[in-house]
């Protein structure tokens, strides 16, 4: 299991490189393909829905104005648009 060592050469085991493909999977099919703009209903990890007020710089970080009312930025790897 894990990462097999030979001859000055790392190679990995096929649990490794499954797991792996399944994290790259899940990741890809996370937003199912919609991108995130001014207006986006998303949801977080933990249920929470919000909608994009904007975006904060030139990176994958949003301004989400939060059901419960509060106001905070957040990187949109976490998040889930989901209208």
């Amino acid at each position: 299991m894990g990462i097999a060592h030979g001859s000055g050469k790392i190679m990995w085991t096929k649990n490794v490189l499954d797991f792996l493909c399944q994290s790259v999977i899940l990741i890809e099919n996370r937003n199912k393909g919609d991108k995130m703009k001014i207006g986006s209903v998303v949801e977080n990890p933990y249920g929470d829905i919000g909608i994009v007020i904007r975006q904060i710089g030139v990176v994958d970080r949003w301004l989400i104005q939060w059901s419960s009312g509060e106001v905070y930025g957040i990187n949109g790897y976490q998040l889930e648009v989901i209208a």
